[in-house]
Order: C-alpha cells, then sequence, then structure tokens
C-alpha cells in the first residue's frame, strides 16, 4: 500500500506553462516561474504562445474576448510587425524560444496544415530592428530575453 511521506517532494525536470508566457503576458513567469526553473535547471515547454489566438491575428484572448487593455497592446504589436513586414506568429513562436528556460514551444492547431507553417515561422528571418522597436515601444521591458 502506498503511503505518501510529509517529506517526500515532486522533482520535476520539465513544465507545460500554457498561455503564461507570450508576447502579451510574460512579465510574472520572468519574475517568478522562470528563475526558479532555471536555477533548478527545469525546462519549460510554453503552451498557448498566441494567447488564445489573439497573437495569430484571433479575436480571443485566454478563450474569451479580448480585454480592452489588451486588445490596445496587440494592435500595438500587430502594427509593429505589419511595419517591419513579418508575421505575428513568428514574433510570437520566435520570443518564447528566446529565453533559456523554454525549452518547446505547442502552438496548437486546427487544421493539418498549421505544423508546417509553424516550422517555417520559426525559422522566419525576423529583424534585429523589430525586437529593439519591441524594446523602445514599451512592448517589452529591457530585461526581457530576445532573438537577437
Amino acid at each position: 500500500m502506498f503511503r505518501p511521506v510529509a517529506e517526500e517532494q515532486a522533482d520535476p525536470d520539465l513544465f507545460l506553462l500554457a498561455g503564461r508566457y507570450s508576447l502579451l503576458d510574460h512579465r510574472e513567469a520572468l519574475e517568478t516561474l522562470f528563475p526558479a526553473c532555471l536555477a533548478r535547471g527545469v525546462g519549460i515547454v510554453v503552451g498557448g504562445p498566441f494567447n488564445s489566438g489573439v497573437l495569430a491575428g484571433g479575436d480571443h484572448y485566454e478563450y474569451d474576448r479580448i480585454p480592452a487593455e489588451v486588445n490596445s497592446r496587440a494592435q500595438r504589436l500587430m502594427a509593429l510587425c505589419e511595419r517591419f513586414g513579418i508575421d505575428s506568429r513568428a514574433a510570437a513562436l520566435q520570443f518564447c524560444l528566446a529565453n533559456p528556460a523554454v525549452l518547446s514551444v505547442i502552438p496548437g492547431t486546427a487544421t493539418p496544415v498549421r505544423p508546417a507553417q509553424y516550422m517555417a515561422q520559426l525559422q522566419a528571418e525576423v529583424p534585429r530592428a523589430f525586437w529593439l522597436a519591441l524594446q523602445e515601444e514599451g512592448l517589452v521591458g529591457a530585461d526581457v530575453p530576445l532573438p537577437v
């Protein structure tokens, strides 16, 4: 018979973090979970890098309507992507993988063609100037790891 012992602890080597590390929502993970994971050698798999679709051009955030404040930031981000001629999905995926704690990203899909598209977006060239503009426009902080 299994008897739990109070002194036993879980010792994970990987976490799935769904919808909490993206271009729109990253501060809390950067300040709490990621430093602890890096210190212990625990990897992160980011699920939901498009925040339920808003970063892929959709109209949902966290499976609901987009709050006004989030929508404002998303529109600024989309305008920046347009200015640099890049796909917002490429920026969202590459952003997540730039963090040293992140080992992989699960974008999710509704159609069988999406995985090939995601692979292309992961390899798409996103100019360094775009990443720096994110910081200059206050969409990410200076301490946020970027793929530059």
